[in-house]
């Protein structure tokens, strides 16, 4: 049995999309299930949210395909009431507390992913939203084993420099999820914080 830097692991849009910005590998499909024991994608995100590039959706879809992620919904909660009871609170609850939330658009992908996570109990969420785990901290958590952690950009580069990988196949990763306007902040960043030589 492979024991993975993370076991359970949700996936957000944004996080799915800046991987695939590196074009010489399938960062998806080749990077993340070497930490990642399952990966899972709310129905919402793979069908409204990951549309374009086509790339990204195709390495999820070879992840599905090989058993190593699966899509989600309010279906799985089939003969689950209780866990669709605690993903039906917490998705009012985050519609209540983030004003910037529109059900079936700007932020509603990471609300149902969030919710899912907190009644299934997925400690994981791929996602590079900065302020993300101060509002999981705030409203969701409880400081306890069943705490939602967000795994950002960053978090995943670090992964790799612990499990031995290429550094330049990191730098490129990084560099290919930020924009023009960052180029030098985040080459400074990776140099002298995230893997010096």
């Amino acid at each position: 049995m492979t024991d993975y830097k993370w076991d359970r692991v949700i996936i957000d849009a944004d996080f799915a999309i800046k991987m695939n910005k590196i074009t010489d590998v399938n960062a998806i499909q080749d990077y993340i299930p070497l930490f990642v024991g399952m990966l899972y994608i709310h129905e919402h995100v793979y069908e409204n949210e990951i549309l374009v590039p086509k790339r990204t959706r195709d390495q999820l879809d070879v992840l599905i395909n090989q058993g190593r992620a699966e899509i989600i919904s309010v279906l799985t909660f089939e003969g689950d009431p209780l866990g669709k009871m605690v993903y039906e609170e917490t998705i009012s609850l985050l519609k209540s507390v983030d004003p910037k939330t529109v059900e079936g658009g700007k932020n509603w992908g990471e609300t149902l992913s969030i919710a899912f996570a907190k009644a299934k109990g997925i400690n994981y969420f791929l996602s590079d939203e900065r302020n993300l785990q101060e509002l999981l901290d705030e409203y969701i958590n409880n400081q306890t084993s069943q705490d939602i952690n967000t795994i950002r950009i960053r978090d995943f580069i670090v992964a790799m420099k612990e499990f031995g990988h290429k550094r330049k196949e990191a730098y490129k990763l990084w560099m290919a999820s930020h924009q023009k306007d960052q180029v030098d902040w985040a080459k400074q960043m990776f140099r002298e914080q995230i893997w010096p030589k």
